[in-house]
């Protein structure tokens, strides 16, 4: 049963707050209550006439993005951290605690942060009694370059341990999957992202070895990346040309209603300033500089362009702050600074300003 939780305990356990030991219950009526209704810390706030988070802090929340889940041997459901809302919302907040749920039961244990680092975006693997957490996004400060955050949960006795690795590792990781492959007693790890002073995609693959928590690369992928940024350091307007582009196909303008619904750009450029020329040349900016065949949108990833040369896959990601380009293998170098040089200039027409090229390793 969902008992709403009494003003008072509202009052006093709003906010989120660390543990002092390894571990520290923590459960109360408002926290338990969240766990069992899921609502967002500005929903519960609300209803609870809470301070102003912009001056009083985020409000507890288990609606979190970037939290690991482990189904215990005995049904229990054990949930690993997380994170509420993105870095410019005032509810935002990287958890670093265990939510044990059985039923209408909950156990919620709390860590010192030197115990148990905020945590989020990362996996959790159940072997024997330990849960193994790998990985994490955590705040922008606390991230760590050349490191891998590998954490031991005491599944019995709740304690967190840092769990020290060796080899070579996938660095600061986040997003990826993980496995637990019996054999050979390893987690494996593939995909997500990489933190290189920035985020950029994981393309290699890798297995701790739980014996000698040793890592090992089992799959490298020879790819290239470039990212491609304005030189100014302001976010582009692709997007905005491109929504624009689309409502002048349908006869509609930044402001005008299509089926009933008021469709509005939320951008700072003005949309009368937006060209003709400039939708038209969006339209061709991912082409092929030796058969001009035109990029093909990714349906299932949003932003994502692909063609292809010599029979090697190159993709191109548009972000707000830059286009990323991925050779999905070799290509001669004359192709690929044929490639980079058509897509800056093509960019520099696009916005009339300034594009960099940026390499990345992988």
């Amino acid at each position: 049963m969902k008992t709403t939780p009494s003003q008072s305990d509202f009052n006093h356990w709003r906010n989120p707050r660390r543990g002092n030991s390894n571990p520290q219950r923590m459960d109360n009526p408002f926290w338990n209550w969240c766990v069992k209704t899921r609502h967002s810390a500005y929903d519960d706030n609300l209803k609870f006439n809470g301070a102003d988070p912009v001056t009083s802090g985020p409000c507890w929340t288990f609606d979190r993005m970037g939290q690991a889940m482990v189904l215990l041997p005995d049904g229990r459901e054990m949930y690993i951290a997380g994170e509420h809302e993105d870095f410019y919302d005032p509810d935002f907040f990287i958890y670093n605690d265990v939510v044990i749920v059985e039923g209408e039961s909950v156990a919620i244990f709390g860590y010192p942060v030197s115990d148990f680092p905020p945590t989020d975006f990362h996996t959790a693997d159940l072997v024997g009694k330990h849960v193994y957490l790998i990985g994490n996004l955590g705040y922008p400060d606390d991230r760590k370059i050349g490191e891998t955050q590998v954490l031991r949960l005491d599944s019995e006795t709740r304690e967190i341990f840092h769990q020290p690795t060796f080899g070579q590792n996938p660095e600061w990781l986040s997003k990826h999957l993980s496995v637990f492959d019996e054999a050979s007693n390893s987690i494996r790890i593939s995909g997500g992202n990489r933190f290189q002073g920035r985020l950029v995609e994981n393309f290699h693959e890798y297995e701790l070895c739980l014996d000698s928590f040793i890592w090992k690369i089992t799959k490298r992928r020879n790819w290239h990346v470039w990212i491609l940024e304005r030189e100014d350091g302001n976010a582009n307007q692709l997007w905005e040309i491109r929504t624009e582009g689309w409502m002048r196909s349908l006869g509609l303008s930044s402001g005008a209603r299509l089926n009933g619904e008021l469709v509005q750009a939320d951008h700072e450029l003005e949309t009368e300033a937006i060209t003709d020329r400039q939708i038209e040349e969006i339209e061709n900016l991912y082409c092929s500089p030796f058969d001009n065949s035109i990029g093909v949108k990714d349906e299932e990833s949003s932003g994502r362009y692909r063609i292809l040369v010599n029979d090697v896959s190159v993709r191109f990601d548009e972000d707000m702050f830059g286009v990323t380009m991925t050779i999905e293998g070799d290509l001669p170098a004359k192709s690929t600074d044929a490639l980079l040089s058509q897509l800056q200039q093509k960019l520099e027409s696009i916005e009339t300003t300034a594009y960099k090229i940026i390499s990345i390793e992988t």
